[in-house]
């Protein structure tokens, strides 16, 4: 297959999923608490609401691009000589260590809000009630380890931190895929077989969907995209792209119900949708990322990793101080002052952390899209 150029405005696309996630952590608990059920408030469900409340939505466009991007690294990776096992060695330096540093902060800060709030000094917090901690091994381990799954009944200590479980798991997925592959070509049409695989398992008995296979056809998604976008002029590619589509909306039966982390029929649209927006929007991509507005999402999409991981302990402590010093105003200063509270520290954690666990491809890819951005103010 000809070789695919750098898709920038992913960051984009990053930042979008990255703040949907933080809306809904924001404002979400209000939302359910105060809202959804009260007829009386009705007034109060508007577009913004709406968004925030499904915050979700987030999480899937996360996957398909985490398909997107793990397709086009192990593709890089085969021609190497030990691709497969540096490939998993790059996936775990990008996950890991930054994980586990924000996992650290969160025990900090949830541990500090938690003694506020039980000494009276900061109302209470939804998310440090359901977040307290459990620091037995039993639970200890697959927070480490990112195995939630695999140990049942053990509680996720920092609430973002279950869908990276399930990355964990595609990525040794295709790293297993990869062993034996001869060609860029054969490994792609394995990726496809397992979606196709999934799909229909997911269609058919979604309540015996396990783990990682549940959520698995979003990813595929990803690796639809990259297979598209690479080898469009050939036309058995577009046919085998196309019908992974279709397949795809077989999901469609699970309508709005929710059954454990499967894929919804809401939450299929949505993957359709973006599916086909990555796919459109990638040969006007040099051409959006020249707007200012456009730079500036991406540039909140170069640390979304970190925003996304820091942000929940970080958005719990402000808002239980905004309920002690402004009880009757609260719910406008948790988004006036939160969103941009979870900006910063994203930001710094993302300078004091992340960044250096980065590959030297990625500090470079950051860096010419920040560049432009700091010369045009």
């Amino acid at each position: 297959m000809p070789p695919l150029g750098t898709y920038s405005t992913l960051d984009c696309w990053r930042a979008v999923a990255a703040l949907l996630v933080v809306l809904f952590h924001i404002g979400g608990p209000f939302y359910a608490k105060h809202i959804m059920h009260h007829r009386s408030l009705a007034k109060y469900i508007t577009v913004f609401w709406f968004v925030a409340s499904r915050g979700g939505m987030g999480i899937w466009i996360f996957f398909v691009l985490s398909g997107f991007c793990i397709s086009h690294a192990a593709c890089r990776s085969l021609s190497k000589q030990n691709g497969t096992m540096e490939f998993i060695k790059a996936r775990c330096r990008r996950i890991y260590p930054t994980y586990l540093a924000a996992f650290l902060l969160n025990l900090i800060v949830i541990s500090f809000t938690y003694f506020l709030v039980t000494h009276h000094i900061i109302k209470h917090s939804v998310t440090v009630s359901q977040h307290r901690l459990n620091l037995s091994p039993y639970n200890l381990v697959p927070n480490l380890l990112l195995l939630f799954p695999l140990f049942p009944k053990s509680n996720v200590m920092l609430g973002v931190a279950w869908t990276l479980s399930y990355e964990i798991a595609f990525y040794f997925l295709t790293a297993v895929l990869m062993l034996k592959a001869k060609s860029e070509t054969s490994l792609i049409y394995r990726l496809h077989i397992l979606t196709f695989v999934c799909i229909f398992w997911d269609a058919l008995f979604i309540k015996s969907a396990c783990y990682p296979f549940n959520l698995w056809p979003a990813f595929g998604m990803g690796v639809v995209v990259y297979h598209y976008l690479r080898d469009k002029q050939n036309s058995s590619t577009r046919l085998y792209c196309g019908l992974l589509f279709c397949t795809q909306m077989l999901l469609l039966v699970h309508h709005n119900g929710m059954h454990g982390h499967n894929i919804t029929g809401q939450a299929t649209i949505l993957i359709l949708m973006f599916t086909l927006l990555l796919a459109s929007l990638h040969p006007y991509d040099k051409k959006l990322l020249q707007h200012r507005m456009v730079k500036g999402v991406a540039f909140i999409g170069t640390f979304s990793y970190s925003l996304y991981l820091v942000h929940l302990p970080i958005t719990a402590a402000s808002t239980g101080l905004l309920k002690r010093l402004l009880p009757g105003h609260y719910v406008v200063w948790m988004y006036v002052l939160g969103i941009p509270i979870a900006l910063v520290s994203g930001w710094l954690f993302f300078l004091l952390v992340e960044r250096h666990f980065l590959s030297a491809g990625a500090k470079k890819r950051i860096q010419a899209e920040i560049a432009p951005l700091s010369s045009s103010e």
